[in-house]
This record gives C-alpha cells, sequence and structure tokens, in this order.
C-alpha cells in the first residue's frame, strides 16, 4: 500500500495524470502527438489559476484547494510545475464552475469558465484565471 506525500493526496486516477504529465514534461521538443504538435502537458491541462493575496499581490496557491465542476464532470485542482499556480491535469472542454479555498481567505468563485479545443486533433486550449483571494473577516 502506497501514501501519498504529505500535502499531495491524490488518487490513484490523480497519480496517473501526474505520472502522464511527468512524463510529457521530460520528453524532448521532438516528440510529437499524432498531428505533429509538441508533446506537453499543456494539452493536458483544461483550468488553470494564479493565487494570489487581493491585498498584497503575495502568491498563495501553495496551501490553496480548489475545485473545477461542469454539468458532467467535477475535479479538483492540484500544484504541478509551479508552486504558485494550481493546474488540473485531467479535464476536456466544455463550461466550467472553479472554486478556490485557503484558509485565512473567503472562497473564490468563478462562474461559467469556458474551455474549448483548437486544431484537427482537438487540443484543448486551458482557461486561465487568476483567483484574487479576499482575507476572511
Amino acid at each position: 500500500m502506497s501514501a501519498s506525500p504529505p500535502g499531495l493526496a491524490l488518487s490513484p486516477r490523480r497519480w496517473g495524470a501526474a505520472a502522464v504529465l511527468a512524463l510529457a514534461a521530460a520528453c524532448s521538443s521532438s516528440v510529437s502527438d499524432p498531428c505533429g504538435n509538441p508533446a506537453g502537458p499543456q494539452y493536458l491541462v483544461a483550468i488553470q489559476v494564479t493565487v494570489t493575496d487581493s491585498i498584497s499581490g503575495l502568491t498563495k496557491a501553495d496551501s490553496a484547494s480548489g475545485t473545477m465542476t461542469s454539468a458532467t464532470a467535477s475535479d479538483s485542482l492540484w500544484h504541478i510545475f509551479l508552486p504558485t499556480t494550481m493546474l488540473t491535469g485531467i479535464g476536456d472542454s466544455g463550461t466550467y464552475v472553479v472554486t478556490v479555498d485557503r484558509p485565512g481567505y473567503q472562497q473564490w468563485t468563478k462562474d461559467s469558465v469556458v474551455v474549448t479545443k483548437t486544431g484537427s486533433c482537438g487540443v484543448l486550449v486551458p482557461a486561465k484565471l487568476s483567483a484574487r483571494l479576499q482575507p476572511a473577516p
């Protein structure tokens, strides 16, 4: 039985997604998908959220958590590559409600976040959001 590293409580599905993203990031630029696009994690990301304090502007993603929910799916946002950004590695095109929570701050919510696909292979175009968290009263 394997345990998640501290602060990274990932389900087996999440570990699989993290492994795919790590492998894609390790690939050289000469590797491409069937449509000739360079392989890499950018083709798997549906939502990207930069989390900051609304007053100081300091990044606050380190202990934040979040979700993305559509009419047909729900998934967690998780940290990858940059500690200041939360990403989800599993997603598809559609319209989502995105929430971000962090201790000491009010919940941040963004409705009607649209994720689209482009090109003949339908590569995801991630929605890039900025969550400026308000301190809790």
